[in-house]
């Protein structure tokens, strides 16, 4: 008996060591011309070990990740799973890719037809507040034009991620759903992460990318006041000498400080509003040009912030 169990046993370490190695899939299968996606390769009876290794994709003589590009921050999770980030050129030929995987302990291993790259659909992901700060934590509500999270076809959202020049930020949890195009979830945005206006993203389980390029802004001096306040309006924006602000709320005293990007206040006013115009002018003539942004103050209290450009 205790021959029969052993000669069993090897038998089946024998036949899983001579399991052939494949690779699952690409999670997210899709992406748009000029997307950064956060993938997940995934094998079966595969052996990826950390090391020199060469992954890209390829349709034809097209290719993506070859020459350094393309693919980037490749991660060995564990033996049958790795991360990184995909940059789709904004040139990459729509239709199906074949994956290729060299190295990491596992042979040369191929998919046909793994990635799809597909023309950006003009669907749209709205996020409020639709910004936020280096090394901050906030929740925040996104809508997606055209979803059906809650529907007969119900959908699962199987990743959110904002990107920009091949960076992405994926520490986005607590996803709730609230309605069919509506859901909730926490942004954490890391210390040092690079500021400006990021693209939103949106991944479900049946295959849909949502995309909205440019649209969350990362910023040092991000107010919540610059978003959430609209009664207010400044112009001329870009703007050379002099700026103009006006309000529909009435307010007798305003302190106004202008910002540059790394969160360095650059100018300090005081004035008295105008209370039938309920109007200020900024004097902006001795700005550098470039960007800012300007705070509105009443009562030590930001009631208004806004983007500016002198230029």
């Amino acid at each position: 008996m205790t021959k029969k169990i052993f000669t069993l046993a090897l038998g089946l370490a024998l036949s899983s060591g001579l399991m052939a190695q494949t690779i699952s899939g690409i999670t997210p299968a899709t992406g748009n011309q000029g997307q950064t996606l956060p993938i997940i390769v995934s094998g079966q009876n595969t052996a990826f070990t950390q090391g020199s290794m060469t992954m890209f994709l390829s349709q034809g003589s097209y290719t993506i990740g070859q020459a350094g590009s393309g693919i980037a921050n490749i991660s060995i999770v564990n033996s049958t799973t790795i991360s990184a980030n995909l940059n789709v050129p904004g040139s990459a030929p729509v239709g199906f890719y074949d994956l290729y995987i060299m190295g990491t302990g596992s042979s040369t291993l191929n998919k046909t037809s793994a990635f799809e790259v597909a023309q950006p659909s003009g669907a749209s992901v709205a996020v409020s507040p639709n910004g936020g700060q280096p090394g901050k934590a906030f929740s925040a509500t996104f809508t997606v034009s055209g979803a059906s999270f809650k529907s007969s076809a119900q959908q699962t959202i199987e990743k959110v991620w904002l990107s920009l020049n091949g960076e992405v930020i994926t520490d986005i949890t607590n996803i709730s759903v609230v309605n069919a195009t509506t859901f909730t979830a926490d942004v954490n945005v890391p210390v040092g992460t690079t500021q400006g206006m990021w693209d939103v993203n949106v991944y479900t389980d049946d295959n849909m990318m949502y995309t909205s390029t440019a649209s969350f802004d990362i910023d040092n001096t991000f107010s919540r006041a610059e978003y959430n306040n609209v009664d207010f309006k400044i112009y001329p924006n870009p703007v050379t000498t002099e700026l103009t602000a006006v309000f529909e709320t009435q307010y007798s005293d305003m302190d106004v400080q202008i910002f540059d990007l790394t969160g360095k206040a650059v100018s300090q006013y005081s004035y008295s509003v105008e209370v039938q115009e309920n109007l200020i002018k900024v004097n902006t003539e001795n700005l550098a040009k470039g960007s800012y942004t300007i705070q509105f103050i009443s009562n030590d209290e930001v009631v208004a912030a806004k983007k500016l450009v002198r230029q």
